[in-house]
């Protein structure tokens, strides 16, 4: 008895991978299913509930009127004057310039969370992106944004320049939400939460359904097995035979 105590308490946190696989197999049409839901619905939200968002870009080129880029020191300092002027760019006096320019009704704070300025490496180009969900807006902003910089950069610096090389025009396709993202993630979700709840209830589930589980755990042999269910063919074959005419003898006297 000792001995089966102990055997058992040796497969107590073993899974059977296999038996979970096919547990997880037999229940594919209802994974799938689910799938499907998730992905349905998060496309739904995203497609009817999240208005769409648009990105306008401007690129502006940076140029030091005190180098003749002929040399790697000039080369370094004008990428050098393009990183000082991508971090001035989200300034409060360029933004609120800006602002001013376009009569807006906001304030830094507000817009300045739309607007990211970004420096290609080892270039002189800034690239000014202003997030909107109205796609002429963000074009204007991001076009009043490269002005006002180039402005500012005249106040600061005698020797350096910056110029507006590529002008903001209005998006024509959102920039987000994601839709197919969206409908992956929903799909995943979906998938997953029915994956997670069968695998639970297959860890949970401590009882004997087999011969093998009975001398697995038990280490008892077993001598026949009584089946709760017939298969069709079977319930076929017990019908027949109680349905089969019974041939009488008749003894002559």
């Amino acid at each position: 008895m000792e001995k089966t105590a102990v055997k058992q308490e040796n497969y107590e946190d073993e899974i059977d991978l296999l038996e979970l696989w096919y547990v997880l197999k037999r229940k594919a049409v209802l994974i799938f299913a689910i799938a499907i839901l998730g992905a349905g619905l998060f496309g739904g939200y995203t497609k009817l509930l999240i208005q769409p968002t648009y990105t306008a870009q401007s690129t502006l080129y940076v140029f030091d009127q005190s180098t003749n880029l002929s040399t790697y020191n000039d080369l370094q300092m004008g990428t050098q004057l393009a990183n000082d002027f991508t971090v001035l760019a989200t300034s409060r006096p360029v933004v609120e310039k800006m602002i001013e320019a376009l009569n807006l009704h906001t304030d830094y704070e507000t817009v300045v969370k739309s607007i990211s300025a970004e420096n290609e490496s080892g270039t002189r180009l800034i690239n000014i992106s202003v997030d909107n969900r109205d796609p002429q807006l963000a074009a204007q902003i991001a076009n009043g944004m490269a002005e006002a910089l180039v402005e500012r950069v005249m106040e600061i610096m005698e020797t350096s320049r910056a110029y507006v090389a590529v002008p903001a025009t209005a998006p024509t396709k959102p920039s987000a939400p994601h839709l197919i993202r969206n409908v992956a993630i929903g799909a995943f979700l979906g998938a997953m939460i029915v994956a997670g709840s069968l695998t639970v209830r297959f860890i949970r589930d401590d009882t004997l359904k087999t011969a093998e589980d009975i001398e697995k755990f038990l280490d008892t042999a077993t001598l026949a097995e009584i089946p709760l269910s017939y298969s069709k063919k079977e319930l076929h074959k017990k019908n027949k035979a109680k349905t089969k005419p019974v041939k009488m003898k008749r003894n002559l006297w």
